[in-house]
């Protein structure tokens, strides 16, 4: 039966900033957790590695229908401090012997640094259960409460997610004179939030917002531009790339998404120069180094996709996206053991991530001759919560496909 479709299709996947999380009704609506602005006030410098400086190259406001909403004025603080990049392998090392040797400190604040090293190297469980016990020793800790509610959005636990934010927006509103830092922060947060429960329009209101108050604040465009993607509108992400990248320096994020927008366009060659550029930027930017990989899967490039995704690996071992197409290039260069590996350990990081559990299904059913273990991966790639409607469809042809065989060995042998 599969014989009729063609050949089977190998899920190439384009890696994006922000993925989606299923909508989740909170006790509060975006009004009522939304937040003004005080006035702003010194903070200190993480000891993390941190986006570089930007330098707005258009201070006009106007455009692009951003409005100021509650928050106005000038620039509120330096952004970047609270951005951090992704380290490579050296700077990973570093962390990680400094985690190690942290000295048992049952102060929140320290229990937070603590927790934001961890979340840089992706220690996401050693990260929670510290931000937790900060949270248990300081119930009105902003920086935990802030850290963990974002660390529940990113790990696509909405419901937790807005708990914290909740329990955030109670402490700013309590507070004399508010830091406008700390509320720039946690609006970031709280939009990013609102576009992971599929509430776009009150997130991209947000994010708009916030570009109109620091029209160099880069990872205000890269999630707004990222939203339109989710949706397919492919004009608007690129222009608001474009205007991020007009009002601030080069950004790795903003020409990866701009890469994403011209592959989806059939411009290959566009999107590869994006995609290397992106790169170039930042040699460690795990969602280009992806994005790169696998338009060189497309052209039968292995070794060139092999060594960006061990790249990617490398300095984010824990990126599921990174994992599965490591697999796949594996697989494509005979490796079967290494592709099972790699495909497994997607699946590890994240159990509903269907791409992962679809590649290692088709490689039971086809070179290592498993159809019993490939029948049971088609049926869990039916039973994730990952929305991808055509990995799921062509999980279904497959299943048919084994069961048809089946049928014809059976009878086959009964004829014999």
């Amino acid at each position: 039966m599969l014989q009729q479709h063609g050949k089977a299709k190998i899920y190439l996947l384009i890696s994006l900033l922000i993925t989606g999380c299923s909508t989740t009704d909170t006790p509060e609506t975006k009004e009522g957790l939304d937040v003004s602005s005080g006035d702003a006030i010194e903070i200190e410098a993480e000891a993390l590695p941190t986006a570089p400086p930007t330098e707005s190259k258009d201070k006009d406001k106007s455009e692009f229908n951003m409005r100021s909403g509650i928050m106005s004025g000038h620039a509120i603080f330096d952004w970047q401090k609270f951005f951090m990049v992704q380290p490579n392998p050296e700077q990973r090392s570093i962390l990680k012997e400094k985690i190690t040797a942290w000295k048992d400190n049952s102060t929140a604040e320290e229990l937070t640094k603590k927790a934001k090293a961890e979340l840089v190297l992706g220690q996401e469980a050693a990260a929670e259960a510290d931000l937790r016990t900060a949270l248990r020793l300081d119930g009105s800790n902003t920086e935990a409460l802030l850290q963990l509610a974002q660390l529940y959005i990113q790990t696509k636990n909405s419901v937790r997610a807005f708990e914290h934010l909740s329990q955030l927006k109670r402490l700013l509103d309590k507070q004399p004179r508010q830091d406008r830092q700390l509320v720039f922060r946690y609006r970031y947060a709280l939009a990013l939030g609102l576009i992971g429960r599929s509430d776009l329009e009150g997130g991209r209101s947000i994010l708009s917002d916030l570009i109109a108050v620091e029209p160099g604040f880069l990872p205000g465009y890269a999630a707004l531009a990222t939203s339109y993607l989710h949706t397919n509108k492919l004009d608007i992400a690129e222009f608001v790339a474009k205007r991020g990248l007009d009002r601030g320096k080069d950004d790795a994020a903003l020409l990866n998404i701009l890469g994403v927008v011209a592959q989806n366009r059939q411009r290959e060659l566009a999107a590869r120069d994006y995609f290397n550029k992106a790169v170039a930027i930042n040699p460690n930017f795990t969602p280009a180094l992806i994005n790169r990989a696998n338009m060189a899967l497309q052209s039968h490039e292995l070794q060139a996709a092999e060594a960006d995704l061990m790249a990617a690996v490398n300095t984010s071992p824990n990126d599921p996206m990174a994992q599965t197409s490591l697999g796949i290039c594996l697989r494509r260069m005979g490796r079967f053991k290494a592709a099972e590996v790699a495909f497994q350990r997607a699946i590890d990081i994240d159990p509903d991530h269907a791409a992962a559990r679809y590649n290692l299904a088709l490689m039971m059913a086809g070179e290592l001759k498993k159809p019993n273990q490939a029948l049971r991966l088609f049926h869990e790639v039916l039973q994730t919560r990952d929305e991808n409607q055509e990995i799921k469809q062509l999980a279904r042809i497959h299943i048919e496909d084994i069961q048809e065989n089946r049928l014809t060995d059976e009878q086959s042998g009964l004829r014999r």
